[in-house]
Formats: structure tokens, sequence, C-alpha cells
């Protein structure tokens, strides 16, 4: 068996060789009067910190040999710390301690001198930090808690609790570092200056890398420290990162100047303006070749397992994301191996071709994997469609197939764009079909692509075929409620990321994490949603969709929004309020992020997240609007004034905000 590391590579493997060369010239020729930061743009899996490591690795190799530039580069992750309330802390700790490292790496009296003596004068930085920023720091016996406006009064006030001898341990440390703080970016500037006064070109190299991996707000607030105390001379940072996620960050940190300027920034390029005036040089990564991934990365592997005329289809319907890559080969060496030993023991016809191609849908599109464990004649109907398009390589122009068969959800456009390179050759799935090896097939990698999700709460798992025995635990019966109705039970959560992916094979959501609820979906999204885990579950759908419409069928039996008035009932329980406890026990509220639903205390009937978190789409049309929608229940962005006023607003049906998100109700 063979694995491919994910690790970062040290050398190239990829063809990026020059561009690191690149990059190592750009910070050789940096010559400004502040900081120069430059953004090293990719997505997830696109070899980000292989490059940065690279260029870091090539700086330390070319060290004193042109222009008498000494690098002191300096590796920093900042998502090592994401429990942290502010990285800048984190990184100054992580500057002085690589600046050890390099001291020590320095055979040279002269430059390790120099280097030491700017340590001596930034080593006190973080705890000047800490008494500037809201943190927790611990001083003897006593833990103060430190901001700019009361960290004064926090020490009188604990000189009442402890002894003599504390008092003046306490009072020096507070003076010390108050004088520090607001000094902080002289002394910067100072030791900057001095490190740079003799021959040697001294530059601070710092690499920062998943910074995406990172709350974007407190990314953006690394970002935007680094430039108000490290616009310093000779400071060049190299920040690996997925642009779209940064621009969130700007997005969510910003929002209030949204609020004020009525929704000005929704349409404009405010993040990206903002972000280019702290990025001065952004360089995207370019895509890996398909050469290069069939010959350098995967080149072994292939040859290995006898599979090199199928890596044109892996790679077209995977793309060249160099982990992505990496990830999928993995599972095919288990599964080769598998298939090795069973055939020890069977003479069974197993066809690498289809495991392939078994295996992309398992990787892709989990959903129909499933489906396709209790009934492979779809794949059998959806090969004989895709067989009759003509598109090859250009999917612009596939439209949404319409057959009248059971597969109809597999042909539309979005699934057709995903299944066309996979089946458009055909492998005779029907006559293996027709010989029942299948099976044997999906047997056989059922346990390397495991299609079921499964989270911490058992109650959010998804482990069953039917969405209805997956809910179970989930769904409380409210019909007592509604004596005249059928049937009614609701989500006791909104709906969460890790389901909603699991019907819809996408995920919206700008905050992502498995139990936190879905947002940034529009109301005609949450009705698709609700139609496809009826089809799923054996019910009807409830709505007819028209184009960006849609209208409920009251006869139906399946999975819909709630009313407004069936939502404000479920909430109050018979009760005259909204608040069913505590503000601060019952609801997320005055936040920047979702929080894992199910967290807060519960209402009477047990549904939780009623109140704050998400905004929940209800099927109520607006009275004033017909292109309106209701929503209910307030969110993280609301103060805790709103929630004894209102609890409800009306917003266009195609309009998605980081907190809207739903719950469901089903009819039976």
């Amino acid at each position: 068996m063979k694995i491919l590391n994910d690790t970062y590579a040290i050398d190239d493997l990829i063809g990026r060789e020059d561009y690191v060369k690149g990059i190592v010239e750009v910070i050789n020729s940096i010559d400004s009067k502040g900081s120069f930061v430059i953004g090293v743009y990719g997505e997830w899996g696109s070899g980000k910190t292989s490059f940065l490591r690279q260029t870091m690795g090539r700086l330390l190799k070319t060290n004193g040999d042109t222009q008498n530039n000494i690098y002191v580069p300096v590796w920093f992750n900042p998502w090592q710390y994401f429990n942290e309330e502010h990285l800048i802390i984190p990184f100054f700790h992580t500057l002085i301690s690589g600046t050890e490292k390099n001291i020590k790496g320095f055979t040279d009296k002269t430059i390790s001198d120099k280097l030491n003596e700017f340590l001596k004068n930034v080593i006190k930085i973080p705890f000047a930090l800490m008494y500037g920023l809201k943190v927790k720091l611990q001083l003897s016996m006593l833990e103060l808690q430190y901001s700019a406006k009361d960290s004064i009064d926090s020490i009188k006030e604990s000189q009442k609790e402890i002894g003599e001898s504390s008092k003046s341990e306490t009072e020096k440390y507070a003076n010390k570092y108050e004088s520090l703080y607001y000094n902080l970016i002289d002394t910067l500037v100072k030791s900057t200056d001095k490190l740079n006064s003799g021959k040697l070109n001294y530059k601070y190299v710092i690499f920062i890398d998943d910074l995406d991996r990172c709350f974007p707000e407190n990314a953006i607030e690394l970002l935007e420290n680094l430039k108000v105390f490290l616009d310093l001379p000779n400071f060049v940072f190299v920040i690996g990162v997925a642009r779209e996620i940064i621009e969130r960050g700007v997005i969510m940190r910003y929002e209030h100047l949204n609020k004020l300027n009525q929704g000005f920034y929704k349409d404009s390029t405010f993040e990206k303006d903002y972000l280019d005036k702290i990025i001065q040089f952004p360089f995207d990564l370019p895509a890996v070749s398909e050469i290069d991934i069939k010959n350098k990365l995967i080149g072994s592997f292939i040859d290995n397992f006898d599979i090199r005329e199928h890596v044109d289809i892996i790679i077209e319907s995977l793309g060249t994301n160099p982990r992505s890559i990496k990830r999928f080969f993995n599972t095919i060496s288990f599964t080769m191996y598998l298939k090795n030993e069973v055939l020890k023991s069977n003479s069974l016809n197993l066809n690498n071709g289809l495991i392939i191609k078994l295996s992309l849908i398992a990787y892709l599109l989990p959903s129909l994997y499933k489906e396709l464990e209790n009934n492979p004649d779809i794949l059998v109907k959806i090969e004989a469609e895709i067989q009759k398009l003509k598109f090859e390589n250009d999917f612009t122009e596939i439209i949404d197939i319409n057959t009248g068969l059971s597969v109809d959800k597999w042909l539309g456009k979005d699934f057709l764009i995903v299944l066309l390179p996979i089946l458009k050759n055909r492998e005779n799935i029907e006559n293996f079909v027709e010989a029942n090896i299948v099976y044997e097939h999906l047997r056989l990698i059922e346990s390397t692509f495991k299609t079921n999700s499964s989270s911490k709460d058992t109650e959010i798992s998804i482990n069953n075929s039917k969405i209805e025995d997956v809910l179970r635990a989930r769904l409380i019966n409210i019909s007592h409620l509604f004596p005249k109705k059928k049937t009614i039970l609701m989500d006791k959560f909104p709906v969460t990321q890790q389901l909603y992916k699991r019907i819809m094979e996408t995920n919206p959501s700008k905050i992502q994490g498995e139990d936190l609820p879905v947002a940034n979906v529009s109301w005609i999204e949450a009705v698709m949603f609700c139609n496809a885990l009826s089809i799923i579950s054996g019910y009807e759908k409830v709505y007819t969709i028209n184009k960006n419409d849609a209208t409920i069928n009251h006869d139906k039996r399946g999975f819909r929004l709630p009313f407004k008035q069936e939502w404000i009932v479920a909430l109050r329980d018979g009760e005259d309020t909204n608040l069913y406890g505590k503000l601060d026990e019952i609801a997320w509220y005055n936040k920047n992020i979702t929080n894992t639903v199910g967290k807060m205390k519960p209402n009477t009937i047990g549904l939780h997240d009623m109140i704050g978190n998400v905004w929940e789409w209800c099927n109520d049309i607006s009275q004033t609007n017909s292109f309106k929608r209701v929503l209910v229940g307030g969110s993280i962005t609301e103060d805790s004034s709103f929630f004894e006023t209102k609890i409800s607003k009306e917003d266009y049906f195609e309009v998605k905000e980081i907190n809207y998100g739903f719950r469901i109700i089903l009819i039976k």
C-alpha cells in the first residue's frame, strides 16, 4: 500500500520553483518606509504552506548574499492560538522566540549581538499588550482582568483581598507595563532604527500561515494590529490565505458600517478595496498543471496500481488541488489493497474503472452513493442519459434534464457538472448490474468512503437512509398545540450545516461548523431544501417551485417551513411572553458569529435556539410586498433591547444574509 503524505513539501513537486524565486526577489527588492505585506492567495489544499516553507528555506540559503541583507525569518501559525482573544499577543511571543532561534543560527557575533539588543527591547511587549487589551494575566496568586480603561481600578479593588507584600509587586508590574503600553509604538520604532543603524540591512520576514482557519474577524483584527504596531521599515509579512475568507472577515468586522449606510456595501467592492490597503503585493498561486500532477505528485502511485488510463477522469472530476488529489488517491490505495485481499479468496470480476467511478461518486456525491447501495439501477439510467450529451468539457450549455424518471434529481445542472466527467466514458455499468457485481464493488469501497456523517452530539447524527429516522431524536410532536391540524412535528434545532450539506451537497454558510446553524440561505433555498428532504424521506413535495418563487400545497404531507403563527405558538407554548427564560440562558445574541445549536436552554416543549443565533424563514408572504417573506426569532447581531419589543421582520425572498437560517416542520 502506498500513502501520500499531506504535510508541507520542503522541495517543489508541482512546478512552482520559479515562483518561489520570484517572491524571494520581491522580498530582497523591498525598500519602503513602512512594513510591506505580500498576500499569497490560494484555496484550501492548494499548497500555500509548502509555498511559504519553500520561500522561507530559500531566504535562509541566500542570507547575506545580496545587498548586505540579513534575513530574520519567523513562522507564525495563528490557528494554533484560535482560543486566544487577541492574536497579536501570541504573535509577539512568536516573534521573540523566532528571534532567539535565529540568533542561535548566526555564527557572526556582530549579527547576534544586534539581534540580542533588539530582543531586549521587545521581549516585554506581550505583557504591555496584556495591560492594554482585555485579557487575563496571572500575577503571583492574583488574577487580574486588565483593560485600557479599567486596569487601575481592578488593581485597587484587588488590593483589598491580598496581603501587603503582593500589593507592591502588583503596583510595580502595573506601572511598568502601563508606561510601556502607552509608548509601545515609539519603543518599536526606536528599536528597529537601532537594529538597522549599521552597514547591514536586517529584514524581518514574517510568514503567517493558516490565517483563514481562524475566525474571520480575529484574522482581520490581527492584520490591523500588525499594521498599527509593526508598520516599520524592513518588516515584511508573507501571508498565505484564501482571499474569500479574509474578505468575509472584513464584511463581518465592519457589518455595523454596512447597517449605518443602509446596506451600501452589500453590492460594492468595499472588502476588496479594504484588503488592497493592507496587502501591497497580491499573488495568486498558479493552478497545478495536469502534467505535474501525473508525473511528480502521483506518478509512482498510479503505476503501482495500474490505473494510469483512469487518471484523466480523476483529475477532470477533482481538479488539480494537491490536497484533494492526495486524499482521494490515499483512499484508492486502501481500496485497491482490499481488492487484492478479496481476490485471494474469490474469483470476482472486480473492475478498476468501475472502482474509480464509484469511488469518485462516493467522494463527491455521497448522497447519490448511498442511493446506489440500495438501487444500483439508478446509475445505469444516469449513465444512459449522460451518454446522450455532446458537450465534452464545455458545461456552459448544460441544462436540467427532465425525463420523468426517478433519476431526475441527479440530472439537474449542478449534479450533471459533477457526474459528466465521471460517466461520459461508458464503463458497461449495465453489464455489471446485470451480473450482480456492482454490490461487490460498493461493499469494497464502503469502508473507505464512509458516506454517513456523524456528530459529537448523537442527536444530530445522520446514520440512516430515512431522514425521518435520522431526525427522530430532533423532531418534537407539537400536534397538541394545533388540535384541528394533521400530525405536526417541529425540529428542536434550526437546520444545521451538517444536515443541509448532507441533503444539498453544499454549505453556503460564511462561518462553518457541522453543528452550527446553516446560514446565508435565501427563502427559496430553504424551500428547495424542504422539497429535497421530502423526496429522500419518501414524502411528497410540499412546494411547487416556479423559477425563483414557490407556492405551498397545503394538502401535501412532507417537510416545510413553519408559518409565523405556528412558530409563535410553539415558542410560547401557551404563555404570553416570547422569552421563556433569562435571555443570557436561552439565546445567542449581540455576537459576531453563529454558535452551536442546542447549547442554550430550551423552551417548555424542548425547542432550542428559538430566540437569537439565526433569523428563521417562515412561509408567510408580506402583506405590503409580495416579494418579501417573514423571518422570526432574531439573531446573533441583535442586542437585548430588540427581543423586548419585536420578534419578526420581513425581507426579500432571494436575499441571503450571514444570520439568515431556517427551521423545518414535518406534516404527516
